[in-house]
C-alpha cells in the first residue's frame, strides 16, 4: 500500500509539473519579444535575415548598424524595423548594449540576439 501511495504522489507531482509547464507556455504568448541584431558590413546577408525574422512576428526587431562601410545601412533603411545607426564603429558588445537599452525603453519582456 505504501508503494501505491508513493506512486500516487509521483503521478500527482508529474501532473502538477505538466500543468505548470502548460500554464507557463500559455503565459509566453503574452510576452513581448524583441530581436536585436548588431550588423557590421552585412550587405550580402542582412535583408534575408531580417525577412526571416519578420516572418516570426517579433514584437520589435531592432537592428544596429555599426557604421558599416558597405551598403548595409541603405538596405536597412527601407525595412520595417527599428534601426539604430552608430556614427562610428563601436563593436559588437556596444552595439548589443544599444539594442538592449532600446528594448528596455520599449518595455519588452524577452530579448533574443542574432548575429547579422
Amino acid at each position: 500500500m505504501s508503494t501505491n501511495a508513493i506512486d500516487d504522489q509521483v503521478v500527482d507531482t508529474q501532473v502538477v509539473d505538466i500543468q505548470v509547464v502548460k500554464n507557463t507556455s500559455n503565459n509566453m504568448n503574452n510576452l513581448k519579444c524583441a530581436v536585436v541584431i548588431p550588423a557590421y558590413n552585412e550587405a550580402l546577408t542582412i535583408k534575408k535575415l531580417v525577412d526571416k525574422v519578420l516572418l516570426q512576428r517579433p514584437t520589435e526587431l531592432i537592428v544596429i548598424n555599426d557604421c558599416s562601410s558597405d551598403d548595409t545601412l541603405a538596405i536597412l533603411e527601407d525595412l520595417p524595423i527599428i534601426l539604430i545607426n552608430n556614427k562610428s564603429n563601436l563593436g559588437k558588445a556596444a552595439s548589443l548594449w544599444k539594442g538592449f537599452d532600446k528594448a528596455i525603453e520599449l518595455g519588452v519582456d524577452i530579448v533574443i540576439t542574432l548575429d547579422g
